[in-house]
């Protein structure tokens, strides 16, 4: 018989008991590893493979190539199709043989036993292959020169997409950075009225960040709750020069919730007011090599980037920066001797640094569409900010949750891993139609990038992350839609975040292959090219979805600071489909109905306005932001004249207040 022994569950020791053979409590930490305040870890066992989950994953990598060789052979059905016009004279080979009419091909597409997929035909070599292709040319339709030129290389040809909104936009918060600079905006008062004492201050402070850690903390995770007030706030007999900092930059970070604790008059002086008294505390401890010196240099930066100083905010993150490297050299040089929540801190102030220098790269239009700009620093600056993107780059955010974190906040954490897979699957394609000279794009590497993507949502995001595809189905009413959201087990504001980045990025990805309305009877275009409807179709399903979902984040979740990004794209997408100002004449004359239906532009007509309820709903303008609340208030009133013929009284909270 088997003693008791026998049948107790093995130990599992920590990686530092066992590499120094020590006797391992278990626990994280273990009781040894706490004892030595050094940093407890265990790695991750093996799991058995899963029958039913490899059975799935095959499922839905079969499914994936079934679908892919579908749209290849509609694709070239559809290219034949397009290319028929009159019969071509018999064409002779080197050879001096002439081709015969070739009897019909048997075509037959069979699946194996194994999951292979089988084309048999009658054809067994090159050779046969291009003298069928050319007795089809001779007896149904001619190739043009370039038709058979595209053919062989498979390239498609780039488009300019006309970007009005997004275009203005740029220019909107390059007049709001103009004014900063050019007159001071802030005026501080010896008093604020609702909070005058210190002591009120300290209270305020408090409350803010309650606020932020349930709201604007899971879009940016950047540092360890608990580590953060440990350090910072608990035991201080003064707020710490990072308190300060960060409650600058809350009040500046577009939180509708902020706005229930302070009024919108008194956000931006507070805001400022608590910016000094960080600066202040700081400027004496300014080559201080620590975490709470490199924090509040961040943090500082942060607010300086919302409230659109960019220069100043370059500054501050360059002296974060290098302390930042400092530490690293030093105090954090080896992760097993510190304090895991202060390393976990360390890594996790990678998330702000990267915000900051978005935001420096965006005013130097090195981000989304390029815009035709004057530049708005000097090549030295320019090339400053270039070497900073470049050490920023390197930083690698390897952020992992902690045991006492809550369930969102470990949520945020691997969301946004996910969300920088899929921005570095689209980051060369971008680089390379944005901004790249040759108009001409391999068509392979669009389908790649689109595989890669499909396959990275469907296979690598695990299904709690994931929304299953029965949402997104075509046909579905927005009442439907919402129903299934809301009672889908995996729907929290990351997975929503997640699909929301997926479908955007096919709407980036076929954006530059759309149709060009208004320009295709001047250029004696009659036909769309079959690839121009297909990248139609998937941008306006995407378009529809991506807003769908931003509606449901921010009227449903709670969701505050929309990401305009996203919403901008996918708004200049129905603005094109809503083909405003075309009368009916118009749209027929230019061969819009050949892929667009009148249902359709309607319906982008609606989202168009729907986009404008996103906007007010999720993003709250702050003070230094006028310039683009004043583009977009605009913008609404000539939609809504545009569409209504009638102007419209906008909502209270709409419209941020200025002059007080």
């Amino acid at each position: 018989m088997q003693s008791k022994s026998g049948l107790r569950k093995k130990k599992t020791p920590c990686e530092c008991c066992r590499e120094r053979k020590k006797k391992c409590s278990e626990g994280l930490p273990c009781e040894r590893c706490k004892r030595l305040n050094i940093q407890c870890y265990y790695l991750e066992p093996i799991p058995t493979p899963n029958l039913h989950e490899n059975e799935f994953d095959n499922c839905s990598e079969l499914q994936l190539q079934v679908e892919c060789l579908k749209n290849m052979i509609q694709d070239m059905e559809q290219n034949l199709q397009s290319l028929q016009s009159e019969k071509r004279p018999e064409k002779k080979y080197k050879s001096g043989s002439t081709i015969q009419e070739t009897a019909a091909t048997n075509w037959q597409l069979s699946l194996n036993k194994n999951g292979t997929i089988s084309i048999h035909t009658d054809i067994t070599t090159h050779t046969e292959l291009l003298r069928h292709l050319e007795s089809l040319s001779n007896n149904h339709f001619s190739l043009s020169k370039q038709a058979m030129l595209n053919a062989c290389t498979a390239y498609i040809h780039r488009q300019k997409f006309e970007k009005k909104l997004r275009k203005g936009l740029f220019d909107a918060i390059i007049k709001c950075i103009e004014y900063n600079e050019n007159e001071s905006r802030f005026i501080i008062k010896d008093t604020v009225s609702t909070f005058s004492s210190n002591q009120s201050l300290v209270i305020l402070m408090t409350s803010l960040l309650q606020v932020f850690f349930s709201c604007q903390f899971l879009d940016r995770v950047s540092f360890h709750q608990q580590t953060f007030w440990k350090l910072f706030i608990k035991d201080r007999a003064e707020p710490s020069p990072v308190v300060y900092a960060l409650c600058a930059a809350i009040l500046t970070d577009r939180c509708r919730h902020i706005a229930q604790l302070v009024s919108y008059k008194e956000m931006d002086s507070l805001s400022k007011l608590f910016f000094e008294k960080a600066r202040d505390l700081i400027e004496n401890r300014f080559d201080d090599a620590s975490l709470e010196t490199m924090m509040t240099f961040v943090y500082m930066a942060t607010y300086k980037a919302n409230t659109l100083y960019p220069r100043e905010a370059s500054m501050y993150l360059e002296f974060a920066l290098r302390i930042r490297h400092i530490l690293i050299q030093d105090k954090y040089k080896e992760p097993i001797t510190c304090e895991i929540g202060e390393y976990e801190t360390l890594k996790r102030q990678g998330t702000a640094f990267q915000y900051i220098m978005s935001v420096i790269q965006y005013v130097n239009n090195w981000r989304g569409i390029p815009v035709q700009h004057k530049p708005y620093y000097n090549d030295t600056v320019r090339n400053e900010a270039r070497k900073m993107h470049a050490t920023i780059n390197l930083i690698k955010c390897d952020v992992t949750p902690m045991p006492d974190e809550p369930q969102s906040v470990i949520q945020s954490i691997i969301g946004k891993r996910y969300i920088d897979m899929i921005s570095a699957i689209v980051h060369p394609y971008y680089m390379r139609v944005r901004h790249g000279a040759d108009d001409d794009i391999p068509l392979p590497f669009i389908l790649d990038i689109e595989q890669q993507l499909k396959q990275t949502y469907y296979q690598k995001i695990p299904s709690d992350y994931r929304l299953p595809a029965s949402i997104f189905e075509d046909g579905l009413d927005d009442l439907e839609f919402r129903k299934r959201l809301s009672e889908c087990d995996q729907c929290h504001p990351t997975s929503v975040k997640l699909a929301a980045t997926f479908y955007q990025s096919f709407v980036g990805l076929y954006e530059p292959f759309l149709p060009a309305i208004q320009k295709r009877r001047l250029a004696g275009k009659i036909e769309c090219d079959p690839f121009e409807v297909q990248a139609q179709k998937i941008c306006y399903k995407s378009s529809i979805i991506v807003v769908r979902l931003l509606e449901y984040l921010c009227t449903k979740l709670g969701s505050c600071n929309t990401n305009l990004g996203l919403l901008s794209s996918v708004w200049e997408m129905h603005g094109r489909n809503a083909c405003l100002g075309m009368t009916k004449k118009e749209l027929v004359e230019n061969g819009v109905y050949e892929y667009l239906s009148a249902e359709e532009i309607e319906t982008s007509r609606e989202y168009m306005i729907r986009c404008l309820g996103v906007l007010k709903q999720g993003y709250l303008f702050n003070g230094a932001e006028k310039g683009a609340w004043e583009y977009f208030n605009d913008f609404e009133q000539k939609l809504i004249k545009t569409l209504y013929n009638s102007p419209l009284q906008t909502t209270e909270y709409w419209g941020p207040v200025y002059g007080c």
